[in-house]
C-alpha cells in the first residue's frame, strides 16, 4: 500500500525555509493590506516580500493537492489487491462489495474531492496577492475561509473512511488465515487506524484556518502583537508567527505526522501480501512486484478468512 506523501521532498531547503518564513510573516503582511489607505494599497500589495509569501502558501497548498492524488491513484491500485483479499458474498443476482474494497472506494473518491479543494485553496490564496482594493481583500480572505471549511469536511471524511478501513482489516486479522497472516493484517489495521487519526487532526487544523480567514475577512482577527502577549510572551523573545502562522505550521507539522503514518501503513501492508501469497502457497519473490501482486494488475484470486 505505497500511499506515501513525500512531504519531505516538497522543495530544497531554500524552498523549505521560503514557506517558514512565509508562515511567520504572513499576519503582519495581512496587518499591512488592512491598515493600507486607498491609495497606497497597491503600493504596499506590490511589496516583494508579501507576494513572495502569500507565493509560497499557494505553492504549497497546490504541493498537497498533487500529492492527494498520488494517494488517491495508490489506492485504487491497493483496491485492486483489496478484490484479491477476499470474494465478495453471492446472492442470486445481487453482489455486495467487501467492506475492505468499499473502504478504498470511499476513500478514493474523498481523496479526489479534497485534492480538488486544495487545488481550490491554492488558486485562491494566490488571487490575495491581486485584490484590487482592501474590500475585494477581504471578500477574498472569507473566500479562503470557506475553502478551509471544505478541506476540513474532506479531511475529517479521509478520516472516517480510514478508521473504518483500519477497523475491517483488524476484522479480517480474526479469520480463518495463518498466525502470520492474522497478524500482519492486525498491525496494518492498527496502522491504518493511526492514518484515520492523522486525517483527523488535519480536519482540526483547516477548522482553525477557517476561522483565522472569516475573521480576517470582517477584520476581527487578532494582530500579531496582541497574539504573542496573550500566549504570555516576554518582550525580548523572538517573535513568534501571529495566530494565521502558527495555524499553518501547525497544519504542516501535522502533516508531517500524516506521512509518517502513511509510510507505516505501506511497509506493513508489504507484510500482508507476503503472508497472503505464502498462505495460499505461492512463492511471489518479492510481493510488490510479482506478477500476481496488488500493483501489477494481476488476475489472481487470493482468499483470506
Amino acid at each position: 500500500m505505497p500511499i506515501f506523501i513525500k512531504f519531505n521532498e516538497f522543495g530544497d531547503e531554500q524552498n523549505h525555509e521560503s514557506l517558514n518564513n512565509a508562515f511567520l510573516k504572513i499576519d503582519e503582511d495581512f496587518q499591512k493590506l488592512a491598515n493600507a489607505s486607498p491609495d497606497a494599497f497597491l503600493t504596499v500589495e506590490a511589496d516583494h516580500q508579501i507576494k513572495e509569501n502569500i507565493s509560497a502558501i499557494g505553492d504549497f497548498f497546490h504541493k498537497l493537492d498533487d500529492e492527494f492524488l498520488k494517494i488517491s491513484d495508490a489506492g485504487l491500485r491497493a483496491d485492486d489487491f483489496a478484490l484479491k483479499l477476499t470474494q465478495p458474498p453471492t446472492t442470486g443476482a445481487t453482489e455486495e462489495l467487501p467492506a475492505v474494497q468499499s473502504d478504498f472506494l470511499n476513500a478514493d473518491a474523498d481523496l479526489k474531492v479534497a485534492a480538488s479543494d486544495l487545488g481550490a485553496v491554492s488558486s485562491d490564496f494566490l488571487k490575495l496577492d491581486a485584490a484590487p482594493d482592501l474590500n475585494t481583500l477581504k471578500a477574498g480572505e472569507r473566500t479562503v475561509g470557506a475553502d478551509f471549511l471544505k478541506l476540513a469536511i474532506d479531511t475529517i471524511n479521509a478520516g472516517t473512511d480510514f478508521t473504518n478501513l483500519g477497523d475491517d482489516l483488524i476484522a479480517l486479522g480474526a479469520g480463518s488465515n495463518s498466525k502470520e497472516l492474522d497478524g500482519a493484517l492486525n498491525l496494518l489495521g492498527d496502522q491504518v487506524l493511526e492514518i484515520g487519526s492523522a486525517f483527523e487532526a488535519v480536519a482540526l487544523d483547516f477548522e482553525k484556518l477557517r476561522v483565522d480567514f472569516v475573521h480576517l475577512g470582517g477584520g476581527g482577527l487578532k494582530t500579531a502583537a496582541d497574539f504573542l502577549e496573550s500566549q504570555g510572551a516576554l518582550a525580548n523573545d523572538p517573535m513568534p508567527p501571529g495566530p494565521v502562522g502558527a495555524d499553518f505550521f501547525k497544519l504542516e507539522q501535522d502533516f508531517q505526522v500524516l506521512n509518517h503514518d502513511i509510510g507505516g501503513a505501506f511497509f506493513d501492508g508489504k507484510q500482508v501480501i507476503h503472508d497472503l501469497f505464502a498462505q495460499n502457497g505461492n512463492d511471489s519473490g518479492h510481493p510488490t512486484n510479482d506478477d500476481s501482486g496488488p500493483f501489477s494488475g494481476g488476475t489472481g484470486t487470493l482468499k483470506i478468512g
